[in-house]
């Protein structure tokens, strides 16, 4: 396990604070590669695994290409469902005040 804070100059006591590409470097001249399958978020949000496998280029590639396209694939889905809530929030806001409720309750129904 590592945990090295990517950002944090303010304190004192980080006195090497460095990119994580940095440190992955580093591991990797080596050999330990990261292991894209743990989450080490339980005890600090940087907090990496790093392994000596063995496995050839290829695998670690793979195993690489998959994690960038899942976490790719869920942060294209999250910003598509942010424009949709702003559409949404748009449209409401744009249903004029004065409106009697039923009016105004049927067309934020037509709109969703």
């Amino acid at each position: 396990l590592f945990s090295s804070t990517p950002y944090d100059y303010k304190e004192a006591s980080h006195y090497n604070v460095q990119p994580v590409e940095y440190w992955a470097e580093l591991f990797a001249k080596e050999g330990f590669t990261r292991d894209v399958d743990f989450n080490g978020s339980f005890i600090t949000p940087w907090t990496v695994r790093y392994r000596k496998t063995g496995h050839p280029l290829h695998r670690i590639v793979r195993d690489y290409e998959r994690k960038f396209w899942f976490l790719w694939k869920e942060n294209n889905d999250l910003r598509e469902q942010i424009f949709e809530l702003q559409n949404q929030i748009a449209v409401h806001e744009s249903i004029p005040d004065n409106l009697s409720g039923g009016l105004r309750s049927w067309l934020r129904r037509l709109f969703q």
